[in-house]
């Protein structure tokens, strides 16, 4: 005799509400990502560029904007990895996707996503010092 398909629609239940937590959760990050890259291109509105480097006659203040460049490189490669890629200029797709996992490359991620959701207060903002 068949029991129906209770235990089913028990299972899709608690996947929706595990999505829904999910879900929430890819909101906050993509809010305080934004609020990242907001900061980050202030930044990057005031370094130069790495072409005028040369002209920078100091040898420690050079050295700093190139330190300052790379620093600009991995951080907008990882809100790349976050958000996605920026558009492409000629045809306006996505260059990639976010969270891809060749961007990811194949490690798994470094914090579980059960210990997050556990910690992951719905509602607060993670504010960005």
């Amino acid at each position: 005799m068949k029991k129906g398909y209770s235990d089913d629609i028990k299972k899709l239940q608690a996947y929706i509400k595990r999505l829904q937590e999910i879900k929430d959760v890819l909101y906050a990050v993509e809010e305080v990502a934004l609020e990242v890259e907001r900061g980050v291109s202030e930044i990057d509105a005031r370094i130069p560029l790495r072409e005028t480097l040369d002209e920078i006659r100091d040898g420690e203040q050079r050295a700093q904007a190139e330190h300052a460049l790379d620093l600009l490189e991995e951080t907008f490669a990882l809100i790349d990895e976050i958000l996605g890629p920026p558009e492409d200029e000629v045809t306006g797709e996505p260059v990639g996707t976010p969270m891809d996992p060749v961007a990811r490359g194949s490690r798994s991620s470094e914090i579980k996503l059960e210990d997050f959701l556990r910690n992951y207060k719905p509602g607060s903002k993670g504010k960005v010092s």
